[in-house]
């Protein structure tokens, strides 16, 4: 939803799931359309962890940033900490 409006000149803040879903429906744009691939990781943490790595090392980078965009701050703050404990960059208990 938002890359379609940016190419049309639009900004809009990150929008709830099931607004960009409906969004993207009334726009006929199948979920199956969206973009995937190196610059796009998508999955539970121990799907993504692993193709983190593998970018990282395919740049040959010592170390990867990563963006979650989700309507949520709490979302996208669950997200980094998942991310964060199947890497082991948690300490014990945490």
């Amino acid at each position: 939803m938002m890359l379609i409006l940016m190419f049309r000149g639009r900004t809009v803040p990150v929008p709830p799931v099931d607004e960009a879903e409906l969004f993207l429906r009334s726009e006929g744009v199948p979920a199956e359309l969206l973009p995937v691939g190196r610059r796009l990781i998508v999955g539970s943490p121990a799907t993504v962890v692993p193709e983190i790595i593998r970018v990282a090392a395919e740049y040959g980078a010592e170390e990867a940033l990563i963006v979650t965009i989700t309507h949520s701050h709490a979302a996208r703050r669950r997200s980094y900490e998942l991310v964060a404990r199947q890497a082991g960059l948690t300490k014990p208990g945490t």
